[in-house]
């Protein structure tokens, strides 16, 4: 419709939520949904006086490459985050202070995990009574996985750190000491979200890796690609004369680095998957493919970004990422998600009736909008003087 592909861009910060919420559905006993809040340790979580328990000995938490965000950033940190943060840094560190107790921790809410990990973290260190084993669990989860993964996202913020990010997961994910069930629920939720690993994404990376090696592998496969485009071949694949559809990359487990994300299946030909499918009407061969995880489709052509391809024919476009890396503007995460939930989550508690909270998202989206930063108490002085 637009004459160009589209790069599909999720929220990782989301993404990353995923596993933390099948880790913990897993450690309580429930299904996943509106009852994921109904087992034991939900309906503990759920105590709104968890600020006021008491602080006792517990054990640190050894993670000692827990990133440690610069100041500018924990400055922008919404407060339940900031919250989040330091409460890692206090399980790592063996002391939580006295006004990080006190904190009063935002409500729990089916789209919102950043209070949970808050509020696990924040029954870690309270009384030992109350310690068991799902809790500690949860614990060293959100501290070496969930939050680290939270905290490289906010320092390394745009598509092309996307491909990292995945393949940072991933090892975290299948290094943490979890049982064969706790692997699996948690496995599942990663290997489902491999948006980032789709070739594409794999492609702007390696432009904007730091190593030149890395830059001119990502040339010459862009070159590849455009010559096989030239040829008739690797063109998006259309499904009964459909806009191509997104294909999600089935991720290889093994995979040593980012590069090895995804499966490659060179020059396929006629015993390819695809030609037997009797929804491609129109079939041409393709010199490059990627294995998918998508039922409709088995194997998938391997495309240039349209971010980077400025010219249909041209290969020398691509010569410029060898002395200077891709550098773009585009966020994988949207901070947008996160103040759209937090909305949702209020108007929940404020509104009963649809209309009404519909009202309520209108109203204040509007006021934000006439005057940005005025719902802080900062920004909110300045106006009334």
């Amino acid at each position: 419709m637009i004459g160009t592909s589209c790069f599909l861009s999720v929220c990782l910060l989301h993404a990353v939520e995923l596993p933390l919420r099948g880790l913990f559905c897993e450690l309580d006993k429930v299904k996943e949904g509106k009852g994921q809040f109904g087992g034991r340790l939900g309906k503990a979580l759920l105590d709104d006086d968890l600020s006021s328990r008491k602080v006792s000995k517990f054990n640190r938490i050894d993670c000692p490459d827990f990133p440690r965000l610069p100041t500018h950033i924990v400055q922008n940190l919404s407060q339940d985050n900031r919250i989040l943060y330091r409460l890692c840094l206090a399980c790592i560190d063996g002391y939580v202070p006295d006004d990080l107790a006190s904190a009063k921790i935002g409500v729990m809410h089916h789209a919102r995990w950043l209070t949970l990990a808050s509020r696990i973290l924040r029954y870690y260190v309270a009384d030992p009574v109350v310690r068991t084993e799902e809790v500690e669990t949860l614990a060293r989860y959100i501290v070496r996985v969930y939050y680290k993964m939270h905290a490289q996202i906010k320092l390394r913020p745009l598509i092309e750190d996307g491909a990292h990010h995945v393949y940072t997961s991933l090892q975290l994910n299948s290094e943490i000491q979890l049982s064969p069930s706790e692997r699996k629920a948690v496995m599942k939720k990663v290997l489902n979200n491999s948006y980032f690993a789709h070739p594409e994404a794999l492609i702007l990376a390696s432009l904007g890796d730091e190593d030149r090696s890395i830059r001119e592998k990502g040339v010459a496969l862009c070159k590849q690609l455009l010559t096989l485009e030239q040829k008739g071949m690797n063109r998006s694949a259309r499904i009964n004369g459909k806009p191509r559809i997104f294909c999600k990359p089935e991720i290889n487990q093994g995979a040593k680095n980012y590069l090895e994300l995804v499966t490659y299946n060179v020059d396929i030909g006629d015993n390819d998957p695809i030609r037997k499918k009797k929804s491609f009407k129109s079939y041409r061969m393709f010199g490059l493919c990627f294995k998918t995880a998508c039922k409709e489709i088995e194997w998938a052509p391997v495309t240039i970004p349209s971010l980077i391809k400025e010219h249909p024919s041209d290969p020398e476009q691509f010569e410029k990422y060898l002395d200077s890396r891709l550098k773009t503007s585009y966020p994988c995460h949207q901070q947008a998600v996160e103040r759209a939930v937090a909305l949702m989550t209020e108007s929940k508690l404020k509104c009963t009736d649809a209309d009404m909270k519909s009202g309520h998202h209108i109203i204040v989206t509007e006021e934000r909008r006439k005057n940005p930063g005025a719902h802080k108490k900062r920004k909110f002085n300045k106006l009334l003087q």
